[in-house]
């Protein structure tokens, strides 16, 4: 199949408005292939997936993509699958050299090295302006200032240079680790 073909009825990327999935829709545009898409809305209140997607898989997440029959989760396993069934070659090194091993390196650390630091800066900004009791709010922002001088910021400046000394400095970028730092 060419990376042009029209996907059948039941082949759909399952797109979650504030989620991972927009890669995955920014990848299909990359690869030229036409898609159909259901949208599913966060619940405003917990910010929480719809149940409708776990009728699509047991994850109830997105993204999610259903292709000939297939379901698959979870943006690099798609991002794998989508770049192999339709890139024609394009978009990937070859298999077997130091490039590849560069790309699935980068692809994976993405989400798990990077995703959590950026998450948990979400998460504890949000309790940090969230609504309590005005007892409560001292000891809130006890925790979150530990959390964030103990944690989040040095494993951010840390991940800052790793991504600098592999990208920045081989790309000729300016040195802007200091907008990369975590701050509240």
């Amino acid at each position: 199949m060419t990376a042009s073909r029209r996907v059948e009825p039941d082949d759909l990327r399952h797109h979650l408005n504030n989620s991972r999935s927009q890669r995955i829709l920014w990848l299909l545009e990359e690869l030229g292939l036409e898609y159909d898409i259901r949208r599913y809305q966060r619940d405003p209140k917990t910010m929480l997936a719809p149940p409708e997607l776990r009728q699509i898989h047991p994850l109830g997440k997105s993204p999610v993509v259903t292709d000939d029959g297939l379901t698959l989760a979870e943006s690099g396993a798609i991002i794998e699958y989508l770049v192999g069934r339709y890139g024609n070659g394009r978009l990937v090194p070859a298999a077997d050299t130091p490039e590849r091993l560069r790309y699935t390196y980068w692809l994976h650390y993405a989400e798990g090295s990077l995703q959590p630091l950026l998450l948990m800066k979400l998460f504890f900004g949000r309790i940090e302006k969230g609504p309590m009791p005005f007892f409560a709010k001292p000891v809130a922002k006890a925790i979150v200032a530990k959390v964030v001088g103990s944690f989040i910021t040095p494993n951010s400046s840390e991940t800052s240079a790793i991504w600098k000394a592999n990208w920045g400095a081989a790309r000729g970028l300016p040195d802007r680790s200091s907008r990369l730092r975590t701050s509240r």
